[in-house]
């Protein structure tokens, strides 16, 4: 079976190609890439590179041609219409090219009343995927838990969380288990191509006082929770990089839509995900 990623050079991808590579070997693995500036890791890995435009159909069909499964990872932007055009550039060459498998990873964030502002897409992919006719599985991931690591200096110096959710609780996952169980998904015929939808969130949500309790614990350095108007970028955001993104994702925050708990990451590994204080261990003995 040959393995392809569309998305490949960022922090999933990369993660991602070394458990499929773990699993498949390096010869039936590709990396479709939109820059070459972020290939080093993934040329490390011995896998084939492919530089294509996200929005050229002929250049993709002729980089897919061979794939078995083919996982899709959206590119990091909040253009709504540029994520639908870029996915249906991907559909298209994906059929030309006889793909036999599809996976798109999505986000948890797509309920049909979430404010985030790229829930349109993920809404709107879902279903266009049930109309291809095409094999086709969903994963959908819940925030990164990686992601709070860069801040972790900000937040001890200023000794509080800003997260302006309220009462309300966020649910996580690390980009590693979230790989790790796409990967799986990939390279078990049982567990794709029959329309499934998997959610990856680690065991248990957290409210913004656990989460404060459970940063005060791993840095040893007391954190406390003062929430910030949600108008105001919060201090050691670790979501987004655009501010009209995160408002919108924190008010997805306040009204309860990310606080989802499943235990797909169990069904499909065989172990529950990672928790919080878990990964952001594991990250900081890193730093």
């Amino acid at each position: 079976m040959n393995y392809t990623i569309i998305g490949a050079s960022g922090d999933l991808g990369c993660y991602l190609m070394r458990y499929l590579v773990g699993y498949a070997g390096a010869t039936h693995c590709q990396a479709i890439v939109y820059s070459s500036g972020k290939t080093a890791n993934l040329k490390a890995q011995h896998v084939q590179v492919v530089r294509t435009d996200y929005q050229d159909q002929g250049t993709q069909t002729r980089a897919l041609l061979g794939t078995d499964v083919l996982v899709y990872i959206p590119s990091e932007t909040y253009d709504v219409q540029r994520c639908i055009g870029e996915f249906e550039t991907m559909l298209t060459a994906a059929k030309n090219a006889a793909v036999k498998q599809l996976i798109f990873v999505s986000f948890f964030a797509d309920q049909e009343h979430n404010p985030f502002v790229l829930t349109p897409f993920y809404g709107y992919a879902t279903r266009r995927l049930a109309t291809t006719g095409m094999p086709y599985v969903v994963v959908k991931n819940a925030l990164y838990a990686d992601r709070l690591i860069p801040h972790l200096p900000e937040l001890v110096r200023n000794a509080t969380l800003t997260y302006p959710v309220g009462d309300k609780a966020l649910s996580f996952i690390s980009l590693s288990n979230s790989a790790e169980a796409i990967a799986k998904v990939a390279v078990t015929p049982m567990l794709h191509g029959k329309g499934q939808s998997y959610t990856l969130t680690q065991p248990s949500s957290l409210t913004m006082p656990e989460l404060a309790h459970v940063l005060t614990m791993t840095t040893g350095e007391k954190i406390g929770y003062e929430p910030a108007p949600v108008q105001q970028r919060p201090t050691g955001d670790s979501f987004q990089t655009d501010d009209f993104a995160l408002k919108t994702l924190f008010e997805a925050g306040q009204m309860g839509f990310l606080d989802i708990v499943s235990d797909d990451f169990e069904t499909i590994i065989g172990r529950p995900a990672d928790g919080m204080a878990a990964v952001l261990k594991e990250k900081i003995a890193l730093i």
